[in-house]
Formats: structure tokens, sequence, C-alpha cells
């Protein structure tokens, strides 16, 4: 019986302590797409750290096609032709933006 307990609480930790790094984890840094191809415009999808759910990847889609995972805190560049581009990030809730891309241009 004693044994049982100790792999509980053995469990129980190695649970704890993969939910805390799960949770700190973060994308790369930033940096800018430079040049911009020609006839091409560059959207930035930033996923801002914190919350619940911050250890889980997002999945983004442009126009319902999924184009990237991205984790809390992370950033995807998204390049695209010119034109409004319908962006949805979701992990346990769905965020959505609208977007007119120009070539050229850089949007966040």
């Amino acid at each position: 019986m004693r044994n049982r307990k100790s792999n509980s609480s053995n469990l129980w930790i190695i649970l704890a302590s993969a939910l805390i790094v799960g949770c700190s984890a973060s994308g790369p840094a930033f940096k800018p797409v430079d040049p911009i191809p020609a006839g091409k415009g560059v959207v930035y999808i930033y996923r801002q750290p914190g919350g619940m759910g911050s250890g889980a990847y997002g999945t983004v889609t442009a126009n319902k096609t999924p184009i990237t995972k991205i984790l809390t805190g992370g950033y995807f560049p998204y390049i695209s032709n010119p034109g409004p581009v319908h962006f949805e990030v979701s992990t346990e809730a769905t965020n959505e933006a609208d977007v007119t891309v120009e070539s050229g241009r850089e949007n966040i």
C-alpha cells in the first residue's frame, strides 16, 4: 500500500512539472521579413502570452486554409497576395481578424 501512495505522489509531481513547463512556452523572437517579396504583402500574426491554455499551440488559418500553429508569445509572418484575408486562431477559443493585404506593406 505504501508503494502505491508513493507512486501516486510522484505522478502528481510529474504532471504539475509538465503543466508548469508547458505553460511557460513561447515562440521565436520577432524578425521582420526583409525584403518583402515583389507583389506581396506580409501580415504578422502574434499570439499574446498568458492566460489559460497558453502552453497549447493555436491553429492559424487564412481564408479557411491552415497555415501554421503558434505558441503563446510567438508570431508568424504570413506572406500573401494583395487583397482581403480572413484569419482565425483557434485553441480553446477562436479569435478572428479581417485584413486587407497591400503589396509591399506590413500588417500586424
